[in-house]
């Protein structure tokens, strides 16, 4: 066993690299003083990236891993705020579940990419994030970003590509789901995680994009029709599913994200003003 004691947290990734023996398994306790922080496991020759994320764990409401699963860890700061700003907003109970950063082949045999898939009370939601700053408007059905330093970059509507993937996956899940004669609506959205974003797009181009705030908002509504509500049993076939017809599961071990199973939750609190997540990436 080997263990590392951690000054109080900053936003900065911390690199473990102990003396591994290829083949052996560890356990790693990370402590800060005398308190037990966080204790993961993992295979040996790997090494260990700690990140402190903000609000996990925060307050018993936050999506823990398990429900949320992060399937592909962003290399991006701006993209892990903006997924970590939404899952400490999303409830951790039935039937709500999250994926993050896979991807699915749809049956015309593009590889789509989905930041984020959501299970909610009302349905299932394919998720864009757009992390634009400055401002955004609409010019000839173009969007059109202004940044900060005056700079103007031309995009496409997000939304029409985000509805393109939430059929395509739609398709895929009612095949998985149909021999238990269940229908899976998947809808779209377009998320700006930047809340100082200045928004000028006209009414029609605003259904279905949303701040962060109004995006929690929506998954949370109830849906219109009880017929629609997704139940427990649903949300674990939609599951099922999901892993059968795109790559939701991390890869244990060798490319892996993994939570750490926080050995005393109250003490982690107490010592980490963030509680930890910890992945795994084969040692150098």
């Amino acid at each position: 066993m080997w263990n590392q004691e951690f000054p109080p947290p900053d936003p900065t990734e911390r690199r473990l690299s102990p003396p591994f023996a290829n083949g052996q398994d560890y356990t790693i306790h990370i402590r800060h003083g005398e308190r037990l922080a966080g204790i993961v496991w993992f295979g040996g020759g790997y090494q260990a990236v700690l990140s402190l994320t903000t609000g996990i764990e925060k307050g018993g409401q936050c999506m823990r891993e398990g429900r949320w699963t992060t399937v592909t860890e962003s290399g991006f700061v701006h993209e892990r705020s903006g997924l970590d700003a939404i899952r400490e907003q999303l409830p951790d109970s039935d039937p709500w579940r999250a994926w993050s950063n896979f991807t699915f082949t749809a049956n015309s045999g593009h590889v789509r990419e989905v930041d984020l898939l959501v299970v909610a009370l009302g349905g299932v939601f394919l998720i864009e994030l757009k992390n634009w700053y400055g401002s955004v408007t609409s010019e000839n059905r173009t969007w059109v970003q202004t940044t900060r330093e005056g700079h103007r970059r031309a995009h496409g509507n997000p939304l029409h590509l985000a509805n393109k993937k939430a059929k395509e996956l739609a398709g895929l899940l009612r095949n998985e789901l149909k021999q238990h004669g269940k229908r899976v609506w998947v809808g779209e959205a377009v998320c700006f995680t930047d809340d100082a974003l200045c928004i000028r797009l006209p009414a029609h181009d605003l259904n279905g994009v949303h701040t962060i705030t109004e995006l929690v908002e929506m998954l949370k509504r109830p849906p219109r029709d009880e017929r629609h509500r997704i139940t427990a049993v649903e949300s674990r076939e939609i599951k099922s599913a999901l892993e059968r017809v795109s790559a939701v599961l991390p890869q244990r071990l060798a490319v892996a994200t993994v939570a750490a199973r926080l050995a005393d939750f109250e003490g982690a609190r107490a010592v980490l003003a963030e509680p930890a997540r910890f992945h795994l990436v084969p040692s150098a």
